[in-house]
This record gives C-alpha cells, sequence and structure tokens, in this order.
C-alpha cells in the first residue's frame, strides 16, 4: 500500500461506512413488509439478491475466473 501513488483519504472507514449504508438500504427497503410477515410484497422487495447471486455463480462456473489475491494484482 506504501508503494500506491495516491492514497485514499478516509482509508479503511470510507469503504466500511459505504458498505454498512448499502446493507441498511438493501436491508431496509422495505421493513414494513419484514415486520408485518407481508411474505409477497418481502419477496419481490428482495427477489434482486438470489437473481444476483445466480448470475454471479454462473458467471464463475461458466467462465472459471477466480480471485486474485492483492499482493499479486499488478497495478503499473
Amino acid at each position: 500500500m506504501d508503494e500506491l501513488v495516491y492514497h485514499a483519504r478516509w482509508f479503511p472507514l470510507g469503504p466500511i461506512v459505504a458498505a454498512v449504508m448499502g446493507l441498511v438500504i438493501v436491508f431496509g427497503q422495505d421493513l414494513q413488509a419484514v415486520t408485518s410477515g407481508q411474505w409477497y410484497r418481502l419477496a419481490i422487495s428482495y427477489m434482486s439478491l438470489p437473481v444476483f447471486l445466480g448470475m454471479f455463480a454462473y458467471y464463475k462456473i461458466r467462465y472459471r475466473t477466480h480471485v486474485i489475491p492483492l499482493d499479486q494484482i499488478k497495478l503499473k
């Protein structure tokens, strides 16, 4: 990390806050359906999560991609 030219000012706090805010938005998008037990509304609100996970898994399996460790990524 010390070799990088650009250093984000609020790293690592900024990405952590962004991830937490994203989770709050995702899980809070239809909180009334969760508390009142309206399962149909709940399924419609959160249907994008399994669709995303399914498409991500399909891509990983189909194209046989893998995660590259951070220390092996070439930035220059």
